[in-house]
């Protein structure tokens, strides 16, 4: 089975967070299996980065055999100036076409991938309600009082979990966000880039 084509999608999705573009990779093969993936960083800043660098590398491993795992990850590693050396962003990329080529083995041997990893470690693993300073539920919204950290975890308790992730330096006192990154917007359209420009002083 040879690789013929990849694939890379910036998803659509509906989410409470504008920007929030997952990258996806499918990697099709002359035996018509193809296998998905996906980069691990789908908002702010590095997605587009993570998917330009992906079209860049992809070609690389046009007609190699699916199950050259190893040689396909080192040919990626090493096979690109900004690859070799690692970093966020060359492992997001390397990543989404590894998870591709793991979900070609699995369809093609009609297993699990985990089956292919070498079985369960864990049968058991713990899911918690993440990132509950937003509020937990379909639209973001900061909360800043200890009693509606209360309220956001008793909602995802009520939901099922039994354990919460919370940042509480997220916001300051008046819920604004105090990622240098991104501000909050209270005009009702959440997330925006922050807009940095040369210091005046």
């Amino acid at each position: 089975m040879k690789i013929t084509s990849i694939d890379i999608l910036k998803a659509i999705v509906d989410s409470p967070t504008p920007g929030w573009f997952p990258v996806c990779v499918r990697i099709n093969t002359d035996e018509g299996i193809c296998g998905w993936g996906e980069s691990g960083i789908p908002v702010m800043t590095g997605r587009d980065a993570t998917m330009v660098l992906i079209s860049e590398i992809a070609p690389y491993i046009l007609g190699m055999d699916h199950l050259e795992h190893a040689v396909i990850w080192q040919k990626l590693y090493h096979g690109a100036y900004w690859s070799y050396g690692g970093g966020p962003i060359p492992f997001a990329a390397i990543s989404a076409l590894d998870i591709a080529l793991w979900d070609i083995k699995g369809k093609a041997t009609n297993q699990p991938v985990y089956k292919l990893l070498g079985g369960k470690v864990n049968p058991r693993i713990k899911a918690y309600a993440s990132q509950i300073q937003l509020g937990w539920g379909p639209v973001d919204h900061p909360i800043v009082a200890p009693a509606e950290y209360a309220q956001e975890a008793k909602r995802a308790i009520a939901d099922g979990y039994t354990a919460v992730k919370v940042d509480p330096l997220w916001t300051d006192d008046k819920g604004l966000c105090t990622n240098p990154q991104r501000i909050y917007r209270t005009d009702n359209s959440s997330w925006e880039w922050k807009k940095l420009a040369p210091s005046t002083s």
